[in-house]
């Protein structure tokens, strides 16, 4: 799918006026048939951008707030009424009815450009946020949303632990650490999609009581046992 617009509200006359001429431009638009649809749908394609009329719904700071959960990559724009701007709302731009198509498309175009997720990569390790879809040592392989996230967070801090506690609240947005199994085998999935031979990981490491670690400069060294340094740590 090519960029792409998730609208979330209710239909109307004069906003269904205007998706055409957005498709017109190269923009897919898909509207959301309920808020739990739209978390669904945000969480498993990760539109370029997502338009939530607040006009129409008491709640729209919290179905902000979870849409920013499921889809941390979209651009976010607020729709308001005339009594003007919300505050306290998690989105990146919020535009108040009613409005032209002109402006619209104005407004979003900026957005998409503003907004466009930019390709990460680490040695031979290239990740594109906005698709999913990385390349490593077993080629092209498309990575759930979790995946990505996790990803995205060790890659764009090649080179520094980076803690379970932390991991477990960005992407899971908790602070409880009873349980990081969950943890472990989303990294585990990672390793088998990335790595080489994953019982052996060169990117990803194991830091010991600490987090994970994304090997900026992965080698071989014979020293290491099971392509980890002992002192560092080990594979999950």
């Amino acid at each position: 799918m090519g960029r792409h617009i998730l609208f979330v509200g209710k239909s109307d006359s004069s906003l269904d006026r205007m998706w055409p001429r957005l498709e017109d431009r190269g923009l897919h638009v898909v509207l959301a048939a309920s808020q739990r649809h739209a978390i669904d749908y945000a969480r498993e394609h990760t539109p370029d951008l997502i338009i939530v009329d607040g006009t129409v719904s008491r709640s729209s700071n919290r179905l902000c707030r979870s849409l920013r959960r499921a889809s941390p990559h979209s651009a976010l724009m607020l729709l308001t009424d005339e009594n003007g701007l919300a505050e306290n709302v998690p989105c990146d731009a919020q535009l108040r009815k009613p409005f032209t198509s002109r402006k619209l498309i104005a407004r979003v175009e900026k957005m998409l450009e503003q907004h466009s997720p930019k390709v990460l990569q680490v040695g031979g390790l290239i990740l594109d946020p906005a698709t999913r879809v990385v390349q490593g040592a077993r080629g092209e392989q498309r990575l759930t949303p979790k995946e990505c996230e996790i990803l995205t967070l060790l890659m764009e801090r090649a080179g520094e632990v980076v803690s379970r506690e932390e991991l477990m609240e960005r992407i899971w947005n908790t602070e409880f650490m009873g349980d990081t199994r969950t943890l472990e085998v989303h990294i585990c999935w990672l390793r088998k999609k990335i790595e080489a031979d994953p019982r052996r990981p060169q990117y990803i490491i194991t830091v010991r009581g600490e987090g994970y670690q994304l090997n900026a400069c992965p080698r071989w060294r014979s020293s290491r046992v099971g392509g980890v340094d002992q002192k560092r740590g080990r594979p999950v």
